[in-house]
This record gives C-alpha cells, sequence and structure tokens, in this order.
C-alpha cells in the first residue's frame, strides 16, 4: 500500500513542528540519523560536515546536538520494537495500529503457510 494510500484511510499524520530547526533537521536526515553498527559517533559528524556545508567542520554545538539526536532515535528504534510499544507522537497513534494489525496478519499468513508446507510434507510421506 502506498503512502497516499494509507493516509487516505487513516489521516494524514503531520509531523512535530520543530521551530528554528528545519534546517539542522535537514542537515541530520541527510546525513543519516545511525549507522548500521548504532549511533552516529562524533567523527562520523564531522566527516559530513564538508560535503554539506563547505566548512570544515560543524560547530561544536551542532555536532554534539547531531550525536545527540542519532542516540535519541536509535532508542526510540529499539524500543519501538515492543509488540505494545506507543508511537513517538500521539497524532500517530491511528496509523500505529494499523500497522500492528498488518504485521499481526502477516505473522498469521506466514503460520498459515508453514502449516501448509508441514501438511504437503506429511501427504508425501
Amino acid at each position: 500500500m502506498r503512502r497516499d494510500d494509507i493516509e487516505e484511510h487513516l489521516g494524514y499524520v503531520p509531523q512535530p513542528e520543530v521551530e528554528g530547526g528545519a534546517a539542522l533537521l535537514g542537515y541530520f536526515f541527510r546525513m543519516g540519523p545511525a549507522t548500521a553498527n548504532g549511533p552516529l559517533e562524533m567523527r562520523e559528524v564531522r566527516a559530513w560536515a564538508e560535503p554539506l556545508t563547505g566548512y570544515d567542520e560543524w560547530p561544536g554545538w551542532q555536532a554534539e546536538l547531531f550525536v545527540h539526536l542519532s542516540r535519541a532515535y536509535c532508542a526510540e528504534q529499539h524500543r519501538a520494537r515492543e509488540y505494545n510499544a506507543a508511537p513517538p507522537i500521539p497524532e500517530a497513534v491511528k496509523m500505529w495500529q494499523w500497522v500492528q494489525s498488518q504485521k499481526g496478519e502477516g505473522s498469521l499468513d506466514r503460520e498459515e503457510r508453514r502449516a501448509a508446507r508441514r501438511a504437503k510434507k506429511l501427504e508425501k510421506s
């Protein structure tokens, strides 16, 4: 299902407003909020500074902010793996409930496929 279809059925989930920080968040998500191994570290943030901004490195507070945001992003990802984890923003509850039901249906489909495979194996033997 495409995002437009989801929003049509569930309603638009507005992103939280960030006053004065939209450009910083833009840089943060362009650089990538995390690595494959976890949150960004200072050296990775500094390595991204020149290609994004033309400066040799971010100001110290900005680099620290990106590291802090990356840690918070990874912590939320980890927290969200819990079966009954609530969404990070209240406006997303309806969307979250739909995603949870889709996950549940997917797991039922997998179980049905497994049962069918087992039945075929039993028929062959």
